[in-house]
């Protein structure tokens, strides 16, 4: 069994990728290079660290909800 090293993602790159989503809702075009291509300039063009960009490379997502849902669970509950 492989165990995946846990990635935290910080309040600042999660508002990054909010706003990155949020886009991806509107527009059909970058949904795809986010969601199937994971393109990595797309999310260099975001301010999105390597380290995070690498995870979500691997990330196992078929939608933009499944993204979504990926990045939510790494980021920190604020209380």
């Amino acid at each position: 069994m492989l165990i995946q090293e846990r990635h935290f993602i910080s309040a600042g790159e999660k508002q990054k990728l909010d706003r990155l989503f949020g886009l991806a809702l509107l527009d059909k075009a970058l949904c795809h290079r986010l969601v199937t291509e994971r393109d990595r300039s797309l999310l260099a063009e975001f301010g999105i660290s390597t380290e995070t960009q690498n995870w979500l490379g691997v990330v196992p997502a078929t939608s933009l909800m499944d993204l979504a849902r990926a990045v939510s669970s790494q980021s920190p509950v604020a209380f």
